[in-house]
């Protein structure tokens, strides 16, 4: 990874979106323009308040409910295209 933004590297961590915040300023991007891959509903929550199209992926815990853009069973053969899909799609309803 380019960069790693942990729960202390931040004032408020998850659910807050700060983690994110921080994670976008750093890299130069906007919130808007990232897919946010979370297994927790807090997570989702920090990803969905920060503005990311967020994709559950479910590992423990039940993720239905937690306000993700998608949920996916498992990220296995998910491709960068298929991210870029999501993320496109989910844009162009947001933006309807």
């Amino acid at each position: 990874f380019d960069l790693v933004v942990a729960g202390d590297d931040v004032t408020r961590p998850k659910p807050y979106p700060d983690p994110y915040l921080q994670a976008c300023t750093s890299l130069g991007v906007e919130p808007a323009d990232t897919v946010a891959i979370e297994d927790s509903p807090n997570g989702l929550r920090s990803a969905v308040a920060a503005g990311s199209v967020v994709l559950g992926v479910p590992a423990m815990v039940s993720l239905e409910g937690a306000g993700a853009h998608a949920v996916w069973p498992t990220l296995h053969g998910v491709t960068a295209s298929d991210l870029s899909e999501l993320h496109r799609a989910h844009r162009k309803i947001g933006a309807a």
